[in-house]
């Protein structure tokens, strides 16, 4: 049960990741904000169920009712403690960029933003991408 949890986590903190995007900066804002409020409420309902089960596994709940009752009250725990995570993330990948520029380094596009982009664009935007890719790279020598 332990790896499950374990999972749980690694998946909970993968989601707040994703959330650190900005909604508005994608092509269709509109789709992009109705997917990050949807993945930030199923995020919001495994970070419940994590603490619930950490709970069920310290041998704290007993009865299924509170078992339902403690799930509600985390979920939105969860999702108060969530906005905080995203901010924090936010924070880290703007000081570690300011890091870059004041020694003198090119500041990048975080190294795992075009999977999460992927989250945030539709299917038309995705293909249009991967004909202006292809495009741009049709005369280049494969290196």
């Amino acid at each position: 049960m332990i790896w499950l949890m374990t999972i749980g986590v690694f998946w909970y903190a993968w989601g707040v990741y994703t959330l650190s995007y900005n909604p508005d900066q994608f092509p269709d804002p509109a789709y992009a904000l109705k997917i990050w409020h949807k993945r930030a409420s199923y995020n919001a309902l495994l970070g419940g169920s994590i603490l619930t089960a950490t709970l069920v596994l310290n041998g704290t709940l007993h009865l299924w009712w509170v078992g339902g009752l403690v799930f509600v009250g985390s979920c939105i725990v969860a999702a108060a403690l969530q906005l905080g995570l995203i901010e924090l993330v936010i924070l880290v990948r703007a000081l570690k960029a300011r890091f870059k520029i004041k020694h003198g380094r090119k500041a990048r596009r975080p190294f795992l933003a075009p999977i999460v982009w992927t989250f945030y664009v539709s299917e038309e935007e995705k293909q249009t991408a991967k004909r202006d890719s292809a495009r741009s790279n049709a005369g280049r020598p494969i290196e």
